[in-house]
């Protein structure tokens, strides 16, 4: 059974949630090749150890476009393989091995543990090595969430796979704290986020911890298509009906006086948005996908990024509730695009 505490805290995550329209407390998702996430090389949830202490080694000296390139399963790597063609054998391509400094590659392993751990769905690593403040972001909510909470909300988070693509800009805040801008992948998603590390100990060791995390515009990927969502009236009015490409950047504008979202998601043949409206509480319906979401502001514009899409028919909906505590949605508010 639920504390009072805790039954406060979900209630107030929840809510939250609901504001910022994150998709992070949706459930639901199946396993039966509906899920919105792609496969990817298999990752440990394992806390790396830094080796470099910041309070007695000077901060490594970085190149403003230092850069560490996550692995070839990313979004960016697969979207080269498409445009650069074949190499025969009689010219091989020359192999370049990029140089990347230690810090880096420190800041990058541990990026990849948290994503690895959001994955795994695996909370006592997840919760050694991040804050109350960067627990409570992933609810949505700027109320830091402790670990003993986190606990007991994390199995209401939709599991969905995360990836790093890429970690550069690295800047020195003060002696035990640096931030990088890191590309990750959720679902289909791809963000851009400046993270901000501290370096703790943690069993008695130092690792970085993720301390926050904020906002970046996003790294559009060269040859992506573009489509414009306008919302306005409680409506959407996407500029075209079909893209192509696996990569597509939405352009979203909101001329309404209320917030509303972008919740992109891939319904069964022959399935309705009615479903979702059927469906009680911070749930998907068994077989709907979640590809992506962005909450855009009253009066205010934004960009959903969404990555290596496959072929096929995609909703558009806003769930987000309007004066009467309904989802927007029932009033009409989805829309549709096709990906060729």
């Amino acid at each position: 059974m639920i504390s009072a505490v805790l039954a406060v805290a979900l209630a107030v995550a929840l809510l939250a949630s609901a504001i910022a329209g994150t998709p992070a407390l949706v459930a639901g998702q199946t396993d039966d090749g509906t899920g919105a996430a792609l496969p990817g090389p298999p990752s440990d949830c394992v806390i790396p150890r830094s080796a470099i202490d910041l309070t007695e080694t000077p901060t490594p000296t970085l190149s403003p476009t230092a850069t560490a390139i996550a692995d070839e399963a990313s979004p960016d790597a697969a979207a080269s393989d498409r445009s650069t063609p074949a190499t025969t054998a009689e010219t091989p391509a020359a192999t370049v091995t990029p140089t990347v400094d230690p810090l880096t590659e420190e800041l990058l392993s541990a990026s990849t543990t948290i994503t690895s751990c959001l994955t795994e769905r695996n909370v006592e690593t997840f919760t050694a090595i991040t804050t109350d403040t960067y627990r409570g972001q992933q609810f949505g909510s700027d109320a830091p969430i402790s670990a003993e909470v986190y606990a007991q909300l994390a199995p209401t988070l939709l599991a969905l796979e995360y990836q790093i693509v890429e970690l550069r800009d690295i800047t020195a805040v003060d002696a035990t704290t640096v931030t990088a801008l890191v590309t990750y992948t959720v679902a289909y998603q791809q963000r851009t986020s400046v993270w901000t590390f501290m370096q703790e100990r943690v069993d008695g060791l130092l690792a970085w911890v993720l301390a926050n995390e904020e906002a970046a515009p996003a790294r559009i990927p060269d040859g992506a298509s573009s489509l414009d969502v306008a919302i306005q009236d409680d409506a959407y009015t996407v500029s075209a009906q079909t893209t192509e490409g696996l990569d597509v950047a939405f352009n979203l504008s909101n001329a309404d006086g209320e917030d509303h979202e972008v919740l992109v998601l891939k319904l069964p043949i022959g399935t309705g948005t009615g479903v979702l409206l059927q469906n009680p509480g911070p749930t998907l319906p068994d077989g709907v996908a979640f590809i992506g979401q962005s909450t855009v502001p009253a009066g205010s514009d934004g960009v959903l990024l969404l990555a290596n899409l496959p072929p096929g028919i995609y909703t558009i909906v806003c769930l987000l509730p309007d004066e009467n505590g309904l989802p927007h949605l029932s009033s009409g508010m989805e829309a549709t695009f096709t990906v060729n």
